[in-house]
């Protein structure tokens, strides 16, 4: 349990502390925070992730607020499964806690496309986080919450 817990550590403060020294982050953006989004998107539609050092890590981290498979971003997550197996292949394969900017920045390179209109989800994700949530799951990536 030990190693378990300071490999969440090393996982998460690798992707903050790069995240926060990105010129995005500077100017008020998320830098590589996209991971965590992505990797909860991967680990709603397919539970082979969960194994994986970065899915262990985000499962520890996500579950902590209770049921992880019953949470509404997660039913969300799994019923519009808008991140691609070959992203969420890449993503959960290749984080771990030895993972450098520049790894993150190599896996968003070749999933920018995929990976931007998920920008698109911000309110919907920052309303995730309150006790009582009330925006409902887009329909779209597009598609603002009603």
């Amino acid at each position: 349990m030990h190693s378990r817990l300071l490999r969440v550590a090393a996982i998460f403060i690798g992707i903050v502390g790069a995240s926060v020294s990105t010129p995005a982050a500077r100017a008020g953006g998320t830098g590589d925070l996209w991971v965590f989004v992505v990797g909860h998107m991967c680990l709603a539609q397919d539970v082979k992730y969960r194994t994986t050092p970065f899915g262990q890590s985000l499962m520890f981290m996500l579950s902590h607020r209770g049921d992880f498979d019953s949470r509404p971003i997660t039913v969300c997550f799994r019923e519009r499964r808008w991140a691609s197996e070959a992203l969420c292949n890449d993503l959960m394969t290749t984080i771990d806690e030895r993972s450098t900017r520049a790894d993150y920045q190599v896996l968003y390179n070749r999933h920018s496309r995929e990976i931007l209109p998920m920008g698109g989800l911000a309110d919907y994700l920052n309303d995730s986080l309150k006790a009582n949530p009330t925006l409902p799951c887009p329909e779209t990536l597009g598609a603002p919450p009603r």
